[in-house]
């Protein structure tokens, strides 16, 4: 991002082109019309921008701001918080799940660790 001297917002605009492509080959011709509402077009919009269009916009954005290195460790817990969120949620939590969410945190890091030093 640094080197094409493109903002975070630009990267996110070109990014899936080809996924929209192959995704419109996967629609079932003739089939289609029966699911095309309004309210089911607009659960996929909404589904689509909470699940990965304002995650890719905060990804770019600290990208922006930090180093790939400190993103990598970032991401690697954010499936462990996820999941002691879901267990304090659910209120299931257990000190088994807190060290599993914590090794897999750790060994993420570690494997993106263990790359850049190669």
């Amino acid at each position: 991002m640094k080197r094409t001297h493109m903002s975070a917002t630009q990267i996110l605009a070109v990014r899936f082109y080809f996924t929209i492509l192959i995704s419109f080959l996967t629609i079932p011709g003739k089939h289609i019309y029966p699911y095309l509402t309004i309210q089911n077009i607009s659960e996929i919009i909404l589904l689509a921008f909470l699940t990965m269009v304002i995650q890719l916009y905060l990804v770019q954005k600290a990208l922006e701001k930090n180093s790939t290195e400190q993103n990598s460790i970032i991401i690697s817990l954010t499936p462990a918080i996820t999941g002691l969120l879901q267990e304090i949620t659910f209120k299931n939590l257990t000190w088994t799940y807190i060290i599993i969410y914590l090794l897999y945190a750790f060994l993420i890091a570690l494997a993106a660790n263990l790359a850049k030093w190669k």
